[in-house]
């Protein structure tokens, strides 16, 4: 299986910024970064296809 590179990309930092400078006055909390889940998101099943490979007729159906 081949790994994917993801680049941390922070632009939800000055997102959250700008929420917190407009809702913090009026009552609203605002929390960057924060963990919502004691565990790491899981699914139930995960099907993959070859990369190399296409979609077969009956894979299809």
């Amino acid at each position: 299986m081949q790994e994917f590179q993801l680049q941390k990309n922070d632009w939800h930092l000055s997102f959250a910024e700008a929420l917190e400078w407009d809702l913090t006055p009026v009552g609203v909390s605002i929390y960057p970064e924060t963990l919502v889940m004691n565990k790491p998101p899981r699914v139930d099943v995960l099907i993959l296809r070859h990369p190399e490979m296409a979609w077969t007729d009956e894979q299809l159906a």
